[in-house]
């Protein structure tokens, strides 16, 4: 399949590897397809772009890269409505980067789980404040 992006082109991507957000994201809830990809193996940074709106593409990354002790507590009926049997997830974070890229942050308070398997998906907001919603990428 190939979709149309505003920041990358037109891009390939495998029908297998569309994600399904069933809520779509937190501010783009009418938003509910969406593929992962890196522009650079060796980034720590990955895009989390829309299927169907060329506009809509997020930057995320692996919360464990800026927090070693990263274990939100994620309520069983996120596991049961993602139908993860085996805890093959992938949890993700949304980072903002301002023009200072120095100043970049990683809402650690909303990740977002997917069942690697099932490639369904949805953003948990985590109900203590124990996790920064702008933690600093960079320190």
């Amino acid at each position: 399949m190939e979709i149309s992006t505003t920041k990358f082109g037109t891009i390939q991507i495998d029908d297998n590897k569309v994600i399904v957000f069933d809520n779509g994201i937190l501010g783009f809830e009418q938003n509910k397809r969406f593929v992962i990809f890196s522009t650079n193996a060796m980034s720590k940074f990955y895009w989390l772009q829309s299927v169907d709106e060329p506009d809509l593409a997020l930057a995320c990354m692996d919360p464990l890269n800026v927090c070693d002790d990263y274990s939100p507590k994620i309520d069983q009926s996120v596991f049961d409505e993602l139908q993860v049997v085996d805890n093959n997830i992938l949890v993700l974070c949304v980072v903002v980067i301002p023009a200072d890229i120095a100043k970049a942050t990683v809402n650690l308070a909303a990740p977002i789980i997917i069942n690697v398997e099932k490639q369904k998906a949805l953003q948990v907001v985590l109900q203590n404040d124990k996790y920064n919603p702008r933690h600093l990428v960079f320190k």
